[in-house]
């Protein structure tokens, strides 16, 4: 087997386990389904292209390029009334970003600094601004799921 035809299967594997993943963040960055698959269908395109010259984070790849694309697009209309929706669709690009990068896809400061080319303090401040706006206090602790079987 030719390296080609491995990196299309090795490519093909990363889109089929990855590929919801990815949409859910592209849909929360823009809160418009058919923007998010259209910036999708081009960051794995891109993705692509470059595929044999990746390291071993694909998904850091894709998610940079759908963050880049999320910060040139107009904000998100609101969610119909849903009123956290509405306030999430409110919030700045970069706020809502860096609040769907650290909680809804659970990356860490580094990580989500990394992705939004700024620092992790402007990310802390983004995010503190952030929850302020959607009226979430930060200092209340998130209830850990309970363990499946648990009695």
């Amino acid at each position: 087997m030719s390296n080609r035809e491995t990196s299309r299967a090795d490519f093909e594997e990363f889109v089929a386990v990855c590929a919801q993943r990815l949409l859910r963040t592209a849909f929360l960055l823009v809160g418009d389904r058919d923007a998010a698959e259209r910036m999708l269908e081009d960051a794995l395109a891109r993705t692509w292209l470059s595929w044999r010259r990746l390291d071993d984070q694909p998904e850091t790849h894709v998610r940079r390029l759908l963050v880049r694309a999320a910060l040139k697009q107009p904000g998100p209309a609101g969610g119909g009334g849903d009123a956290l929706w509405d306030r999430l669709g409110r919030l700045g690009r970069r706020q809502r970003a860096v609040v769907v990068l650290r909680y809804l896809d659970d990356l860490p400061e580094a990580a989500t600094a990394d992705l939004l080319g700024c620092s992790e303090t402007t990310v802390r401040a983004r995010e503190a601004r952030a929850l302020a706006a959607l009226g979430v206090d930060p200092t209340v602790p998130v209830p850990a799921p309970e363990a499946e079987g648990a009695a």
